[in-house]
C-alpha cells in the first residue's frame, strides 16, 4: 500500500513528488509535471525537478498551477500541477530558468 504522505516533520506531514524535465513535442515545450498529488493528505507538498544540472527544490502552496480532477478519479489518483517553458523555445536551460521562475513567484 502506498503511504498517503513521504515522512513527518514535526507535526507536519510532508509529501515529496519529482519530474524529470523533459520535452513534449505536442506542445512543442519542455515541461515537468507532478501527478497522484492529494493536497487534502499532506501538510506540505515539496516538488523537484530532475535537471541535467541538479535537483531544484521547491515548497509548492497546493494552488499554483494545479490541475484538478473529478471528484471520484480525486479521491483515486489526486490532482496534478504542470509548469512549461516558453512556447518554441529549444534550449532546456532556458526553459528551466522560466520553470523555476515560475515556481517561485507563486
Amino acid at each position: 500500500k502506498n503511504a498517503e504522505f513521504d515522512w513527518w516533520r514535526d507535526d507536519l506531514r510532508v509529501e515529496c513528488k519529482h519530474s524529470q524535465i523533459r520535452w513534449f513535442k505536442a506542445r512543442y515545450a519542455w515541461i515537468c509535471s507532478w501527478r497522484n498529488i492529494k493536497f487534502d493528505k499532506c501538510d506540505e507538498l515539496l516538488l523537484v525537478i530532475y535537471s541535467p544540472c541538479g535537483l531544484h527544490i521547491f515548497n509548492h502552496n497546493k494552488q499554483h498551477r494545479v490541475s484538478r480532477t473529478g471528484s471520484v478519479a480525486r479521491a483515486a489518483f489526486g490532482d496534478s500541477v504542470s509548469v512549461q517553458g516558453p512556447h518554441g523555445e529549444r534550449n532546456w536551460s532556458c526553459a528551466l530558468s522560466a520553470m523555476i521562475a515560475d515556481l517561485e513567484s507563486a
